[in-house]
């Protein structure tokens, strides 16, 4: 019947999203060079079990909404 994959097929495609989100990502610091955006698996975190992580990973579903929600009003210019 294959139901539960088309139950995953939303999640899937939100985790493609992010990522590629995630991967565009630039910052530069005054006096430094142009660097991408490390923390892509630690976001991906809200969508999976237990992803691999480079820094700190926050295991609360609020929180890492919280996290997300953040970084986009950044990217956007809105205020937190």
């Amino acid at each position: 019947m294959c139901e539960d994959s088309l139950l995953a097929a939303g999640i899937i495609i939100d985790l493609i999203v992010m990522t590629e989100l995630m991967t565009r990502i630039e910052y530069q610091r005054e006096g430094c060079e142009k660097k991408g955006f490390q923390g892509v698996l630690s976001f991906l975190g809200y969508l999976m079990k237990a992803p691999e992580s480079v820094g700190p990973t926050i295991n609360s579903l609020a929180r890492q909404r919280n996290c997300i929600e953040n970084l986009l009003r950044v990217l956007s210019g809105l205020p937190l």
